[in-house]
């Protein structure tokens, strides 16, 4: 199980008021879950890529190369 996946599935455990550690593989699979459901960026994502902080455009292969890292990272996060 990954880093991200525990740190996850802890504070989910923690937002319900519940022992994460008598119910680590319930709480592991919620955050499996919720990890995954992030691996695709959304529109509100990829734009707030678009432009640097002091409003200059991005150019568009690094809004990609930023998509295809994150998803890079999700996938790493969802390693057994």
């Amino acid at each position: 199980m990954s880093t991200m996946i525990e740190r996850v599935a802890k504070a989910l455990a923690v937002e319900a008021d519940d022992s994460y550690q008598d119910n680590q593989i319930f709480w592991q699979g919620y955050a499996r879950a919720a990890v995954k459901a992030m691996r695709t960026p959304t529109a509100e994502m990829i734009d707030a890529c678009e432009f640097t902080e002091d409003g200059e455009h991005t150019p568009n292969n690094s809004v990609l190369a930023a998509q295809q890292c994150w998803e890079s990272m999700i996938d790493e996060a969802l390693k057994p």
